[in-house]
């Protein structure tokens, strides 16, 4: 009895041992890869997979480190083996639908994509980038399109940036593996046109370093908004008769509303001051930074006022402590379109160490 107990322990030993042994390779692999050097990183999590078979995570690792190496058939096969081994990881599909994109296997991407769909609704808006590429690739245009403008707008969760950009972003990196497609070029100019209104009569287009509300279906220039900065945002009323766009540089911005009266749009004005939140700085703040700050439109109210925030960063020269402060406040307009502070909050500052 002592004896079986003995045996099983010892088995037991050695199971964590090569466990840990395999865990220890799976992490210099990732540190080898953080440092570039993709051999090491290779060998590295080879080596955990001969240790620990079951190591589901370490296959994973393997086919990115082979996808970016544009081993695309190996980065499937590991994907697949990191499924069969971990079958209800939605993000183990969405991995594989994107190298099947690169496998040339526009249909198993789509089949991976919607397993990931069922498994990882949380992550929906990035796992419908890969179908649509799918259905696009697949000969399914009008699949794809609906897609695409479904979701051009959609902000992607831990990401900054939405649904559109991560598109556009793909097509660069597909086009420069040659995976390409003639429909390809109706879909970027698709994702050019953002915000479109409740009523789908119009949208904002951002096209060679020029702002346009535009008609999407007579591409009729609707209103000229100027230059684009670093980023821009249309907010829509429910009715679509009132629109405010904010256009935001890296140190300042640019809010502007505007009244539809029939197919056109009037200027409303606002205010020449608009609140701007007060930083409590801390007391070893010293000489400060300004970073700017700006004033960006959230949403129309039910009363027909706008909502709106202004933000402000500032860096304390002594403590090196970043600080920023938020406001919120609303604006109301007469009947001539004149616009007037209504409500304002109270700042809200945040020091970051």
């Amino acid at each position: 009895m002592l004896a079986t107990i003995a045996g099983v322990l010892i088995c037991v030993a050695a199971d964590l041992r090569a466990e840990e042994t395999a865990q220890s390779y799976y992490n210099r692999g990732n540190e080898n890869y953080e440092k570039g050097d993709f051999p090491a990183a290779m060998a590295d999590y080879t080596r955990a997979m001969e240790l620990d078979p079951k190591y589901a995570n370490a296959y994973r690792q393997r086919a990115d480190l082979s996808a970016k190496q544009k081993q695309y058939e190996s980065a499937v096969r590991d994907m697949q083996k990191a499924i069969e081994l971990a079958p209800k990881k939605g993000a183990y599909y969405l991995d594989l639908g994107w190298y099947q994109l690169f496998n040339r296997n526009p249909r198993e991407a789509i089949a991976a994509s919607l397993t990931a769909l069922k498994l990882s609704p949380a992550k929906a808006a990035m796992i419908k980038t890969n179908l649509a590429h799918g259905y696009l690739f697949d000969n399914q245009f009008d699949k794809a399109k609906a897609i695409y403008l479904e979701n051009t707008d959609t902000k992607l969760r831990d990401d900054e940036r939405t649904f559109g950009q991560v598109v556009l972003d793909d097509f660069a990196e597909l086009e420069k593996a040659g995976i390409t497609h003639p429909d390809m070029e109706k879909i970027k100019a698709l994702m050019e046109i953002k915000y479109r209104s409740p009523d789908g009569r119009f949208a904002l287009r951002v096209d060679a370093g020029k702002v346009e509300l535009i008609d999407p279906a007579s591409d009729e220039v609707m209103l000229d908004l100027g230059d684009s900065w670093r980023s821009q945002i249309l907010v829509w009323s429910p009715d679509s008769k009132r629109v405010a766009y904010g256009n935001r540089g890296d140190k300042s911005g640019e809010v502007k509303v505007y009244f539809r009266n029939g197919s056109a749009f009037e200027e409303g004005s606002l205010p020449e001051d608009l609140p701007f939140p007060h930083i409590k700085f801390p007391k070893d703040c010293g000489d400060v930074k300004n970073y700017g700050g700006a004033v960006t439109p959230l949403r129309w109210l039910k009363s027909g006022d706008l909502e709106l925030y202004s933000d402000l960063m500032m860096l304390c020269r002594e403590s090196n402590d970043t600080c920023t402060a938020e406001l919120h406040f609303t604006l109301g307009f007469d009947a001539q379109r004149h616009g007037s502070v209504k409500t304002t909050g109270k700042s809200k500052t945040r020091i970051y160490k």
